[in-house]
């Protein structure tokens, strides 16, 4: 059996194909673009009525969104925030080197109720988990932590924090 040069081109095409096929299917399995895929962000308002103590409301807002192409379990969010007054030096004796924020305003407060036993967000989707909390007289900024986590042990856990003027 002779090979001709047609026939060759024709067999070199068909292997380059499946190559490329199989090295896209790889990369696909290999990267997380068909898993879930969380981004997450937290704004915070503070009303400006104040009780008769000189408290405010802060309301807190987690976002996450999907980027992946798979469902997001989030088995569950907490929430802390800490505060800092003028009364108190800023130091830079927090976690990482950072400025620690000495006074605990809300610790590990849960986004969503226990009897959920779970959230989720689909692919694309942005859900708002909402917290509203006391701010007490006197802190003048506040830095809100989140956590989000995810029973997928690829994911586990993602965090977000943003530290705002009161």
């Amino acid at each position: 059996m002779v090979l001709e040069l047609s026939d060759l081109a024709i067999l070199g095409g068909g292997l380059a194909t499946a190559v490329g096929g199989l090295w896209t299917l790889w990369k696909y399995i290999k990267s997380r673009e068909g898993k879930p895929r969380a981004v997450a962000k937290i704004s915070c308002r503070v009303l400006d009525h104040q009780d008769s103590t000189g408290a405010r409301i802060a309301d807190i807002r987690l976002m996450v969104k999907n980027m992946g192409g798979e469902r997001l379990i989030i088995s569950s969010i907490f929430m802390s925030v800490r505060g800092i007054n003028k009364q108190t030096p800023i130091t830079t004796n927090g976690p990482l080197n950072q400025a620690n924020f000495p006074i605990s305003i809300a610790s590990k407060r849960r986004m969503f109720p226990d009897t959920w036993g779970h959230s989720y967000v689909d692919p694309g989707q942005m859900v708002s988990y909402k917290h509203l909390t006391k701010i007490p007289s006197g802190i003048k900024v506040i830095n809100i932590h989140g956590k989000i986590e995810c029973p997928d042990p690829s994911i586990e856990f993602v965090t977000v924090s943003a530290t705002i003027e009161v």
